[in-house]
């Protein structure tokens, strides 16, 4: 007898080997039994007189795979918002992996001021409002993650410790070395963060505190990592003119230290973009054939996301954003902020490697009648110059506004696609928070499929599937997951390859994903027809 028993459907194994016309048969919340018709049609038959409890019967155009994995997200704090995480579960994610971009909402520091900090650093990438005496008290990533398992969120969570969040617990935002006592303190925050189920340390390599780290500092911590097996996580030093030095250097940190790299949201920005997209796919390979453990997310959009604040130099954000809001008040710090924006190319300054027409503003807390409209339009609408209208913007928001920019052509997300290296992570920000959002936190996965696989063709539907099963679930070690085989866990998604999709747009990031039909988690379905299961 099954709990579920899915028959007659095509079956996509996670593997990327061709699809295969099967049944499978679910029981406490494993896979019980996989049968390839027709040789094993007479014991699929039986199982189904013999009592099981829900039978799906597959559809022409429907697909059953492996729960989908989403590699990168900020969805640290939605299941306070929805325990189900509707707008990710209705994708087909039966996993998550959270605390990216060097941002976990723990360890926090005991200390108000560098709390405040950590509030400041987090929301605009994490912006789900919680009780703060909640927030306040997770010292401890055991704590925060306690506080997560009593919500019983429905998603599979893994946590990453952020090296931002760290390095801010131990040194707030202090652009210097660490000394050797506070490298240890660093140290046992990630152990105990490893200790309590986190499987690895996330960078965010633009951002302050993480800009100010050096190599050494890095590689030190992610030795910690291997002891557990763990994964360094990074958004990269660099994603435009040197991001092939920036993908060296987190090859090499994966080299010295022996931990595992999984580079995040790979992408090739200015005009180089191309020869430099080839160049790092190459150092990715070659460094798989050296025996280092690499690999490689995207989301599919030539548009990213993040806090307005990234168009501000790393000098002006060590004492964190509200410092920096409350300085640009001064006029020779103000005048310091603006020429470099406008001149200095030492840091990942967007402002001059994308331009102003190409940085368009979603969300504003304060002065949201600009959301749709690029820096350049908005300066021209104030008729004052480009970079004071940055600078006003972060001030008059309290450094809470959210930025697409559009960082190259379709041509070169395609490519990275395409490689056999690359799994597929979301990057949404506020995912469920109600608040206006890049599409992609709501649409990813169904738009993958429907628009790179099935209208682009760039790669088949059972590649397109490995990249976001057994890919990233076998590379982290979770090896229960991203395959249809007896006693994997039973996390499984059917869809119709004819309708997968999404209509999810700037304008409507809303919109339900299509063609998603029914999902399972541990055995549970959680979605039939497109509608969450209560």
């Amino acid at each position: 007898m099954y709990d579920i028993l899915i028959k007659n459907i095509d079956i996509a194994d996670g593997t990327g080997a061709p699809l295969f016309k099967g049944s499978v048969g679910v029981r406490d919340g494993r896979i019980k039994d996989v049968f390839r018709s027709p040789d094993e049609d007479s014991l699929c038959t039986a199982a189904e007189s013999d009592g099981t409890k829900r039978v799906i019967e597959g559809k022409p155009g429907w697909i059953l795979c492996p729960g989908f994995f989403d590699t990168h997200n900020h969805n640290d704090l939605y299941p306070f918002v929805d325990r189900f995480e509707t707008a990710t579960l209705l994708q087909g994610v039966t996993t998550q992996i959270v605390g990216n971009c060097g941002q976990s909402p723990a360890p926090v520091s005991a200390d108000p001021e560098r709390f405040q900090m950590l509030l400041d650093y987090i929301q605009p990438i994490v912006p789900y409002r919680i009780d703060n005496e909640l927030w306040r008290s997770w010292i401890t990533t055991e704590k925060y993650l306690n506080d997560i398992k009593a919500l019983s969120p429905v998603i599979h969570r893994e946590q990453l410790a952020g090296h931002g969040t760290i390095r801010l617990a131990v040194m707030k935002m202090e652009n210097r070395k660490p000394t050797s006592g506070e490298a240890e303190q660093m140290k046992n925050l990630l152990r105990e963060a490893m200790e309590a189920g986190a499987i690895g340390l996330s960078s965010g390599l633009i951002y302050p505190p993480g800009v100010y780290s050096d190599r050494e500092e890095l590689i030190d911590l992610c030795k910690v990592l291997t002891e557990y097996d763990g994964v360094y996580t990074t958004h990269m030093r660099n994603e435009s003119d040197l991001v092939v030095g920036a993908v060296k250097e987190a090859i090499d940190i994966g080299r010295q230290s022996g931990c595992k790299v999984l580079i995040s949201h790979l992408k090739s920005i200015g005009p180089k973009g191309r020869e430099n997209a080839e160049e790092i796919l190459r150092l990715i390979e070659t460094a798989q054939d050296e025996g280092i453990r690499v690999i490689n997310d995207q989301y599919q959009s030539n548009l990213s996301s993040t806090g307005l604040a990234v168009l501000f130099p790393p000098f002006s954000l060590k004492d964190g954003i509200a410092e920096c809001v409350h300085r640009l008040s001064e006029p020779d710090f103000r005048a310091l902020v603006r020429k470099s924006i406008e001149t200095d190319l030492s840091w990942e300054n967007y402002y001059r490697k994308i331009g102003p027409e190409k940085l368009t503003v979603i969300y504003a807390e304060e002065t949201n009648e600009y959301a749709g409209l690029s820096i350049a339009d908005i300066a021209v609408r104030r008729d004052m110059n480009e970079v004071e209208t940055i600078m006003d913007l972060l001030v008059q928001n309290h450094g809470n506004a959210l930025l697409t920019l559009e960082f190259c052509g379709e041509e070169l997300v395609e490519r990275i696609f395409a490689s056999p290296f690359t799994a597929i992570g979301c990057d949404g920000i506020g995912t469920g928070s109600g608040l206006p959002a890049h599409p992609r936190g709501y649409s990813n996965h169904v738009y993958m499929l429907g628009e790179y696989v099935r209208n682009r063709q760039l790669v088949s539907w059972e590649e397109a599937i490995r990249k976001c099963t057994s890919l990233p679930a076998d590379f982290l070690g979770l090896k229960d997951r991203g395959h249809i085989r007896a006693d994997s866990r039973a996390d499984l998604v059917i869809f119709d390859r004819e309708t997968v999709g999404s209509k999810a747009s700037f304008k409507d990031p809303f919109r339900k994903p299509e063609g998603i039909c029914h999902v399972i988690i541990d055995g549970i379905e959680r979605v039939n027809v497109g509608e969450v299961l209560i």
